[in-house]
């Protein structure tokens, strides 16, 4: 700082403020920040710094801090930013200044701002972005940007469900792949019991001739056969009838399908 690199010094004094919070940095830093020629940020520091020392009962600094702000105030730029009345309604609007957010407060007032670049940017949910600019020279001026009122989107598609949705339909259908999942086990279970059975009959059978022993365990290897089929047979059914309603009862087909009880089952109709 006392070499005159600005540049290189209130970096430095910020990241200094920004550890410590002292009085006697802000000073520092305010001085560098006149020095620099960013006249907003030191005025507002000098008044900071007024403010603090008063509190603090150090007198001389807050006089100095007095003075140097007062000397800086004729010396300010002012940036007021206007926000278009159907915009500033919009659901989710957010309004910024060099990236840092304005709230409505803010909007419709002149703000200090430094010599150089400003740009305002204006983002809502469904609608075009805003960006404008205006350059504040180093001669205190007073300057306006309008917000104005934002356009809507042309390629915002209609919003789709996220996630999986589970309608009437695809409930039913997964209630049905898993009763098939059920008679699936039944059969399984039917089929290896009639296969033990029939082999325990072969001890006491030959020929197709068996004695007691032997004819139980037969009947009971044919009756658990017979399940194993039904179960079989049903369990397929169900599937193909679950992977059907499933099918159909994603969002866009919803409401034109219709099941209704008949004789011997399910009658199910589809309208596409």
């Amino acid at each position: 700082m006392e070499r005159g690199d600005y540049a290189s010094a209130c970096p430095k004094l910020e990241e200094s403020y920004r550890l410590d919070e002292a009085t006697g940095a802000l000073h520092a830093l305010a001085l560098c920040h006149e020095a620099e020629g960013r006249i907003a940020s030191a005025w507002v520091e000098f008044l900071e710094v007024a403010a603090r020392a008063n509190a603090e009962g150090n007198a001389e600094r807050e006089r100095e801090a007095r003075e140097r702000g007062d000397a800086l105030r004729p010396k300010l730029s002012f940036l007021t930013v206007r926000v278009d009345a159907a915009t500033a309604v919009l659901p989710g609007l957010e309004v910024s200044r060099n990236g840092v957010r304005l709230g409505p407060p803010a909007w419709g007032s002149p703000l200090p701002v430094d010599p150089g670049r400003h740009v305002v940017e204006a983002r809502a949910p469904g609608y075009e972005p805003f960006r404008g600019t205006v350059e504040i020279g180093a001669e205190p001026r007073k300057e306006a940007i309008v917000v104005p009122r934002l356009a809507r989107r042309k390629d915002i598609s209609p919003a789709k469900p996220s996630g999986f949705e589970f309608t009437p339909l695809r409930v039913a259908g997964i209630g049905l792949g898993g009763a098939a999942v059920a008679s699936f086990g039944v059969a399984t279970y039917a089929s290896l019991r009639a296969f033990d059975k029939y082999s325990d009959s072969e001890s006491d059978c030959e020929n197709n001739v068996c004695g007691v022993a032997g004819d139980r365990d037969r009947t009971s290897a044919e009756e658990a056969a017979h399940l194993a089929t039904v179960s079989a047979v049903t369990g397929g059914v169900l599937l193909v009838s679950g992977a059907v309603l499933f099918l159909l009862g994603a969002p866009k087909t919803e409401g034109r399908v219709k099941t209704t009880a008949a004789p011997g089952g399910l009658r199910l109709e589809a309208r596409f």
